[in-house]
Parts: structure tokens; C-alpha cells; sequence
């Protein structure tokens, strides 16, 4: 008979009571890292309890109840932008942007039925973080369709020169109130635009052609693009 038929492995007997003691441990290790949350310095959190809004929470260190409430964080002291008629490529002391493929939101028709191509960005802040999550559905598509249509709205009402030179300022100013009141109607949670800076030039970049007895010479720089106008809030 070989000497390993002789060999008896003793297991240590499992206590019940330490194993249970254990698995509180590890579950109550887990609860409690689940039941605090830190909020950003520019930052609110929604609090969902079951499903329906509970409260909204502001910068620092909170308690939630673990697998009951869940946490939804958004940026509200921060400067969202979306651009309109191109897109930045890089960002940095030598910005590159793309300007081809996006007529279909710049090319608009003025008030003396001719094109003009409209580029403009829309800055603008969360301002109530309930109302941005639940009020409604898209967001960001609809702070889109707004713009466009407050854009095309002031651009309409206006004859090509005065888009185009005169009257610049005062259509990104009428564009930013026109958004606001949308957006409030809305229940958006979305701050009045901080800046809208806009560019009108020629679709094309051919000059409109006169109407008969209309003054409208136009001085169109080499590169076609005319000076950006910025409205901002004072």
C-alpha cells in the first residue's frame, strides 16, 4: 500500500456565524459606497427616489439611499456653445473649421427674396437642472430647431443689406430674446443665450443683384467674409 492512501486532509469546519458576519461586512461595505455621491463646483445633481424627482442637490458631499435613489449630474455654471453654418475642427491659436456640407441651416432666404448664407454660434447656461432633465424630451435638439428658427425668422424679416450690414446687431439681439421666450414656454431650463455672434454674407459669396431704384452697393472683403458682429448681455 503506498504511503498517500494514508494521507487524511482535515478541512477546517465552517462557522456559520463568522460567515455570516462577513457577507454583512462585505454588503455593508458596498452600501455605503453607493450611498454618497459628490457634486462639482459647477454642478447640480437631480436626485430620482423611485422613479419620480425627489430634490436637486448643489456642490459638495450627499447622501443617497442605495438601490432606491439614483443620481443625475449636469454642468449648470458652464458655458454650453453650438455652432451653426460650419463646425470647429481644432480649437487653438490657429483654429481650423469646416464650412462645406451644413447650407441645409445656413442658406436662408431674406425679405427681398434673395440667399443669404448665415453662420452664428449660440452660448448659453443650464439654469435649472429639473427642468433641463424632465421638461423636455431632446434638449439639445430642441435649443437646435429654436435657434434656426429664430435665425431664420429675423433674417426673413429683413432685406439682404440690412442682414448684411445694418441691421446685424439688432437681428442676433431679436434672435436671442426670440430664443429665450421659446425656451421659456418651453420649460427648458435653458439661460437666455450669453453671446450670439454672427456672420452674414452672400450665399456663394455672389453679391445680390439690384432691384431697380434700391442702393445697394456692398463692400464684400477678398475672402468673402465680412466682420463678425457679437451681441452679448450686459
Amino acid at each position: 500500500m503506498s504511503n498517500t492512501d494514508n494521507i487524511n486532509i482535515n478541512f477546517p469546519k465552517a462557522n456559520p456565524k463568522q460567515i455570516r458576519f462577513f457577507i454583512i461586512v462585505i454588503l455593508s461595505a458596498l452600501m455605503l459606497s453607493f450611498s454618497f455621491y459628490t457634486v462639482g463646483a459647477n454642478e447640480n445633481t437631480v436626485i430620482i427616489r423611485l422613479g419620480k424627482y425627489y430634490t436637486t442637490t448643489g456642490p459638495g458631499l450627499h447622501f443617497k439611499l442605495p438601490l432606491i435613489d439614483k443620481a443625475l449630474t449636469v454642468k449648470v455654471d458652464y458655458q454650453y456653445k453650438k455652432e451653426f453654418g460650419f463646425r470647429t475642427i481644432k480649437s487653438d491659436t490657429r483654429s481650423q473649421f469646416r464650412h462645406r456640407g451644413y447650407e441645409n441651416e445656413s442658406w436662408m432666404l431674406t425679405g427681398d427674396l434673395k440667399i443669404a448664407e448665415v453662420k452664428w454660434v449660440v452660448q448659453y447656461k443650464i439654469n435649472d437642472a429639473r427642468k433641463y432633465l424632465f421638461n423636455v424630451k431632446n434638449v439639445e435638439n430642441t435649443i437646435v430647431d429654436v435657434s434656426e428658427a429664430a435665425m431664420r425668422l429675423m433674417i426673413g424679416d429683413r432685406s439682404f443689406t440690412e442682414a448684411f450690414q445694418s441691421e446685424r446687431v439688432t437681428i442676433a439681439n431679436e434672435a436671442k430674446l426670440y430664443m429665450q421666450k421659446l425656451l421659456d414656454n418651453y420649460g427648458a431650463g435653458i439661460d437666455s443665450p450669453q453671446t450670439i455672434d454672427l456672420t452674414v454674407f452672400p450665399a456663394l459669396n455672389v453679391a445680390p443683384v439690384a432691384d431697380a431704384g434700391q442702393d445697394t452697393t456692398i463692400n464684400i472683403p477678398h475672402d468673402g467674409y465680412p466682420e463678425t458682429v457679437t451681441a452679448e448681455i450686459i
